[in-house]
């Protein structure tokens, strides 16, 4: 046997400017402000290097100094930012912080909204404890929210970093890097912004003809991370590698508006040869699944965890499928949507796997 194996990302647009963190002359990223209440004492504020030296960060080492009364929560604070709030949008940021001496209660990422008029409608938040944070390390952090918990009227969204409960003698180091805002349940890779937001094009994989499938039997396995809960609002497709002029000789999958997962072989001249789950399948937004799609000449079988359905009449392949493109997730000419946040791999086996 042998296989292929490989990430893919769907296109994407950090909507943040500056998310690679120019410094002002404040010693701060363009587009961040500090909320630091009495009690606070900042022992070091700076933007350095990181990254192998391409990209910026935002270090912030703060002292819980006193005196005051209970406990403060300093802030990190994004310029607001106009987005579209008819959509699923995920903030997402790098963190290597520590908390060097006594105890913070959380780490906490907010998303504000704002009307035109700068006025707050509310917010989002996740919390992170502080505890599984690893030193020296990089984390990605995130907080997706979808359209419909987003109060009507925002047409603004507004970023931050809070640690929670900071008190007298606390010490806690934190860096930040390259904050993205996008649309969508499941924060993708960076993409690095200044004065203007940034796209990413969606990858595709591409088999030139002297190395095409032309597999009489093999399975495609796909690890997705779903971009929405339950069943598709339509029909989306997971792989399709049929001739991109003529829509046949090759395999394409979906997950149908009824919540089925399809499977097909599609020969030249259009003939289709179609197995199906037995059950409709719903998804998890952000949870990854693993789906595969195994085939011989006289059978085509779907695999989602670990249900099994199999056609066993009305399937064969006469002739191998010649094709030269593979687009799973992100083909544009068959009219696919972008139904999941990343492949964290795809696979292709020449041979049917029982997996």
């Amino acid at each position: 046997a042998s296989g292929l194996r490989t990430f893919i990302e769907p296109a994407s647009t950090n909507l943040l400017l500056n998310s690679s963190f120019l410094a002002s002359a404040a010693n701060l990223p363009t587009y961040v402000t500090l909320s630091l209440p009495t009690g606070i004492r900042v022992k070091e504020q700076a933007v350095g290097t990181v990254l192998s030296g391409v990209f910026n960060s935002f270090r912030l080492w703060l002292l819980g100094s006193g005196p005051y009364a209970g406990t403060v929560t300093p802030k990190i604070i994004g310029t607001a930012t106009t987005f579209d709030a008819a959509q699923n949008v995920v903030f997402s940021i790098l963190s290597d912080t520590t908390v060097m001496s006594g105890t913070v209660d959380d780490f906490v990422l907010r998303l504000v909204w704002l009307n035109n008029a700068n006025v707050e409608l509310g917010s989002e938040t996740v919390a992170y404890d502080p505890a599984d944070f690893v030193a020296d390390s990089w984390t990605q952090l995130s907080l997706a929210v979808a359209a419909a918990d987003i109060p009507v009227g925002t047409t603004k969204a507004r970023w931050q970093i809070e640690m929670s409960s900071v008190d007298a003698g606390d010490d806690i180091d934190v860096t930040v890097a390259l904050p993205q805002l996008e649309y969508g349940l499941v924060p993708s890779t960076r993409i690095p912004t200044t004065t203007q937001t940034v796209s990413r094009f969606a990858d595709k994989l591409l088999f030139q003809q002297a190395s095409n499938l032309n597999l009489a039997e093999g399975t495609f396995i796909l690890t997705l991370v779903p971009q929405y809960s339950g069943g598709p609002p339509s029909a989306v497709t997971l792989l399709d590698t049929r001739s991109v002029t003529a829509s046949e000789n090759g395999w394409l999958a979906r997950h149908d508006a009824d919540g089925f997962v399809r499977f097909s072989f599609v020969a030249t001249g259009g003939a289709t040869d179609t197995v199906q789950t037995a059950v409709a399948v719903e998804f998890t937004a952000g949870t990854p699944v693993v789906l595969s799609f195994a085939w011989t000449a006289t059978t085509g079988r779907i695999f989602v965890g670990d249900a099994d359905s199999t056609l066993t009449t009305a399937w064969s392949i006469t002739t191998p499928a010649q094709t030269n493109s593979v687009m799973a997730l992100l083909s544009s000419t068959t009219g696919a949507q972008c139904a999941f946040g990343d492949v964290r791999s795809f696979e292709i086996w020449r041979e049917a796997r029982n997996e």
